[in-house]
């Protein structure tokens, strides 16, 4: 299990414990109790929309339910919080883009590494 979905799964059984039952939970996302204990196990992973959902039952947001985010320094105050508000088919356009930069980061810093076979380094005879 991936750090995002344990760091989801012990947010829903805090959640839970703070509404009395995992029943009151269901009732109040208007998911049925089965998929909230599904949720609850790590046996199911929310989608986007669900999220959305569950954290609008519990009155938080779906970044924080999955661990939230961290910005780094001099980032714009509230970014998670303004992404947590968002429609949940934009989180994920966003998410998608995200995951996008960092798969090209990761991909340069690759290129750019000792004994890759992606670009020349300096010092070698190319």
């Amino acid at each position: 299990m991936g750090k995002s979905a344990e760091t989801f799964r012990n947010a829903l059984a805090k959640a839970t414990e703070q509404y009395g039952s995992a029943t009151e939970l269901a009732r109040k996302s208007g998911f049925k109790l089965p998929q909230i204990l599904r949720y609850r196990t790590g046996q199911n992973v929310p989608s986007l929309d669900a999220l959305d959902r569950l954290a609008d039952a519990l009155g938080d947001t779906p970044a924080n339910l999955i661990g939230g985010i961290t910005p780094p320094p001099g980032f714009p105050s509230g970014f998670a919080e303004r992404l947590g508000r968002l429609p949940a088919l934009r989180q994920k356009r966003i998410w998608e883009l995200m995951e996008l930069a960092l798969a090209q980061h990761e991909a340069d810093v690759a290129a750019q590494s000792p004994g890759s076979s992606g670009g020349h380094q300096a010092g070698t005879a190319g």
